[in-house]
């Protein structure tokens, strides 16, 4: 990785920090917004990252009330994952500091 990146890397991570959201919060948050009602599995294959770890994830967005899980009405085994206000409100913000990073 070169040193440009890295440090792109923690000056969002330190702006991002100030709104309560880890990296990883952050690209979760925006997967969801992409892709309204996606799969917790989604996710984790998208990302990349163990479904453990996406879950942990997810259970600490859904805790600071980002994230809510729905049934899904054909399959009721499945979760959908979805945004809530707050969320979009934080994603929006999270965009801009990515965006005055580039």
């Amino acid at each position: 990785m070169s040193d440009v990146t890295r440090l792109a890397r923690r000056a969002f991570d330190r702006r991002a920090a100030g709104l309560g959201l880890t990296r990883a919060q952050w690209r979760t948050l925006k997967l969801i917004q992409r892709n309204e009602g996606v799969s917790q599995s989604a996710i984790a294959e998208e990302l990349e990252m163990e479904a453990i770890a996406v879950g942990r994830v997810i259970d600490r967005l859904q805790q600071a009330g980002f994230v809510e899980r729905r049934h899904d009405p054909n399959d009721r085994r499945r979760w959908c994952l979805h945004l809530t206000e707050r969320a979009h409100e934080v994603t929006d913000a999270m965009q801009m500091i990515a965006d005055e990073l580039r």
